[in-house]
């Protein structure tokens, strides 16, 4: 039978088991401290049992004085966890990962790796010296001196400079992921050279682009509607690339001193505020691409030196100031590009054309330096001349035109290229036409048996259109035609014949390509305003000459008609060969042949009353004939020898022309009465 003892005995020992049986089974978080410097696994460095590799409840203290070597990976990932480090945390090889839990102290981090999760919190005021520094979302003040040697990722999170620093090693990246990376009172320092790498969403950049070794920028965003936005004017000393997503320039300044390659899923958003610079001095291609629909710019400002090229896509009009000083800009396909306000090329400078791509040169006032296309020539689109304040632009080589020539207001100004239009030609005034003062000529289409091609050309003084019609039967092709100012001796080279004798201050050059050139059957209606008319000229007995067989040849005199333009018109059919032509009224003193082989002097020249002069090569008879400076004759006569002489007296003081000829050859010459 159980005595009372015993009974107390057994209820002594059932109350505690009871109690141990119904307590929770929860772990007790434990606290190792090191107390000699050494491994993280070795017991020796903690003076017992070492921490683990996985620390959820534990607080991990590393005194001054103590250094601990990572061995492994360690994570803390738990909402009472902790690291301490007052003393030396050495891992160059691993990662520390700090999914939940804190880090503090005062002392010294360096880990390959130091990634940071979301309820990760770090109040670490030492310094930190890591391979990348991930940060997945923590909200990280950072107090530390923080060096990063290769890869800054802002995967989410906000990375706060407060009284700290951060560091950037020579070519390290930061990519910005959701995350992003901010000033508050620290100090960012990146003056080495760094690049920063955008992906997902988007965002506006920050900090991340400030620092003076910044040397380039990759955009790939998640998809082509995400964007990034410039936050203030940027100068990029490094390449841009853009590959998917939106870089909006918006009211900033972006410089870019490499290649801006916008390709593929990548494009450009700015406005009327924006600039854009690149200097990509004879390196690579560069792409612009502005996107889909129209965009307006500020200002666009591209030099690629002596062999860069610049590849334009998109609908763009260039606001204020426009600038291509060196490489090649191509027109892509189905672009426009239309330059307002300023416009400057340099010498080495081009354009590269695209049948589809369209251009518009509606500059405040003439362009500086001519527009010149690759290759020497080019066909583009569309090309529209819509300058303002009289200005105009020069052509600096061929180009073709396969839509239409817009002529609104402004000039094109034609140097030794030829304008070709295989479309159609809009417009055309006294306030705007192509100038053709060099070799260059306006190529047209002319179909026989049509109306004919109207040819709104000009010198740089006056407006002198030409209409060319092939009779049917004839050939179609494309004819050329320039007007020059002055009516040469001998059709392209000798004196000026307006200079003394009655006609129309104008020539105008006509040719035409090889298919058009066999069978010739032209109609040609020529128009001149009446300043054009010299020394007398009667526009009601004229004709149209046509310098062949080295004379210009002489046709019976007509009424020339006044057209609705208020300019003069008249016509002249059956051309079968092409050369100059001129308006000469029925007394126009016209030479016979042209070969200026005879060589003469006169003496005194100037002089006050009778002028000598000496003839070599004359053959036969020579007629001599002096004209004032109005055109009009005032003497004529015929001489048989080599020397004789010419009486001034009774004249005005003045300027004297004298025309010599004999049975081959014509040669004038001035006199000067004193």
């Amino acid at each position: 039978m159980k005595t009372f003892t015993d009974i107390t005995k057994m209820t002594g020992l059932i109350g505690p088991l009871v109690a141990l049986l119904l307590m929770p089974a929860v772990s007790q978080s434990a606290v190792f401290t090191a107390t000699s410097s050494g491994s993280w696994s070795s017991s020796a460095t903690w003076g017992g049992i070492a921490p683990g590799n996985n620390i959820t409840l534990d607080q991990i203290i590393i005194p001054a004085g103590i250094q601990v070597i990572m061995d492994a990976d360690v994570m803390v990932n738990g909402a009472l966890s902790s690291v301490q480090v007052d003393g030396a945390l050495q891992g160059g090889a691993y990662v520390l990962t700090v999914v939940n839990g804190t880090v503090t102290g005062i002392g010294q981090m360096v880990v390959s790796q130091l990634v940071l999760g979301a309820s990760a919190s770090m109040a670490f005021s030492g310094s930190v010296s890591a391979g990348s520094l991930v940060n997945n979302g923590a909200a990280l003040a950072l107090a530390a001196a923080a060096t990063i040697e290769d890869e800054l990722q802002l995967n989410g999170g906000a990375v706060i400079i407060g009284s700290g620093s951060l560091a950037l090693a020579s070519g390290t990246q930061i990519i910005v992921n959701g995350g992003s990376i901010s000033l508050n009172g620290g100090v960012f320092l990146a003056t080495q050279g760094y690049t920063v790498v955008y992906q997902g969403s988007s965002t506006s950049m920050g900090i991340e682009v400030s620092g003076a070794g910044l040397s380039g920028i990759e955009i790939a965003l998640a998809n082509p509607s995400q964007q990034i936005s410039l936050s203030g004017d940027l100068t990029l000393d490094g390449d841009l690339t853009i590959n998917q997503g939106v870089l909006v320039i918006g009211n900033n300044s972006l410089t870019v001193n490499g290649i801006l390659d916008v390709s593929g899923a990548g494009s450009l958003s700015v406005s009327g505020s924006s600039e854009l610079y690149v200097t990509a001095s004879g390196i690579g291609t560069t792409d612009l691409n502005f996107g889909s629909g129209s965009s307006t710019i500020g200002t666009l400002s591209v030099d690629l030196g002596g062999s860069g090229q610049a590849q334009f896509q998109g609908d763009l009009t260039v606001q204020d100031s426009f600038s291509l000083q060196g490489g090649q800009l191509n027109l892509g396909s189905s672009s426009a590009l239309t330059l307002n306000g300023q416009a400057a090329f340099g010498a080495g400078a081009q354009l590269g054309g695209n049948g589809s791509a369209d251009l518009t040169i509606a500059t405040a006032g003439s362009v500086n330096g001519s527009v010149s296309f690759a290759g020497g020539s080019a066909t583009i689109g569309d090309l529209t001349i819509a300058i303002d304040n009289g200005g105009s632009v020069s052509l600096g080589s061929d180009l073709g035109v396969s839509g239409t020539l817009g002529l609104q207001s402004g000039f094109i100004a034609l140097g030794a290229g030829d304008l070709s239009v295989n479309g159609t030609v809009s417009g055309g005034s006294s306030s705007s036409y192509v100038v053709t003062s060099g070799q260059g000529s306006l190529m047209l289409d002319v179909d026989a048996g049509a109306s004919g091609s109207f040819y709104p050309v000009g010198t740089d003084v006056h407006f002198s259109p030409v209409t060319l019609a092939q009779a049917a039967g004839s050939a179609s092709g494309m004819f050329g035609v320039s007007a020059m100012a002055g009516v040469l001796a001998y059709g392209s080279t000798g004196v000026n014949m307006a200079d003394f004798t009655s006609v129309v201050n104008t020539s105008w050059m006509v040719m035409a390509e090889a298919s058009a050139s066999a069978d010739i059957d032209l109609t040609m209606t020529v128009e001149w305003a009446a300043q054009q008319a010299v020394n007398s000229f009667n526009a009601g007995q004229a004709y149209i000459s046509h310098y062949v067989n080295s004379a210009w040849d002489v046709s019976a005199g007509a009424e020339a008609t006044v057209n609705a333009e208020g300019r003069f018109e008249l016509s002249r059919e059956g051309i079968s060969s092409l050369s100059p032509f001129a308006v000469f009224d029925n007394n126009t003193a016209v030479g016979i042949e042209a070969r200026e082989t005879i060589s003469f002097s006169f003496y005194p020249n100037p002089t006050v009353d009778v002028v000598n002069y000496t003839l070599t090569g004359n053959s036969g008879a020579t007629h001599i004939q002096l004209f004032d400076a109005t055109g009009k004759l005032i003497m004529a006569r015929s001489e048989a020898g080599s020397r004789g002489t010419i009486d001034l007296q009774g004249l005005p003081i003045g300027i004297y022309t004298v025309r010599i000829i004999d049975s081959e050859q014509t040669r004038i010459e001035r006199i000067v009465r004193q």
